[in-house]
């Protein structure tokens, strides 16, 4: 019974967390960090508050840092310009996955990002 109690309790912190649902994607995607380092990589998922990433390295959980991502739209390109903050960073079959919170997202990369979800 415990056994049980413990699963439902996991469960519940792991609904928690995710504030809003995620959407796969593969979306090639820059990370820039403080000290003006570019990382190529890419998004694997996306959600209204965050994304998750594949990085060559490994990332600092709470570090800020700025993410270029490059859409294509009816015949446009478009390079989204977010900030993020690394909430995690693991290694994940040779390379690294890192889950970033968006910060003080505007109103355009949010319409994006909604446009992009539905």
């Amino acid at each position: 019974m415990q056994a049980i109690t413990n699963l439902a309790d996991a469960r519940t912190r792991a609904e928690e967390r995710r504030i809003s649902p995620r959407k796969v994607v593969s979306l090639r995607a820059r990370v820039v960090l403080p000290d003006q380092t570019t990382l190529a990589g890419h998004a694997v998922d996306l959600s209204r508050t965050g994304i998750g990433l594949a990085a060559p390295r490994m990332l600092q959980a709470g570090q800020e840092c700025r993410l270029l991502i490059d859409l294509s739209a009816c015949g446009e390109e478009i390079e989204l310009k977010l900030a993020g903050r690394v909430c995690y960073c693991r290694e994940h079959s040779g390379e690294f996955r890192a889950g970033l919170h968006f910060v003080g997202l505007d109103a355009y990369a949010a319409r994006l990002i909604d446009q992009l979800l539905s």
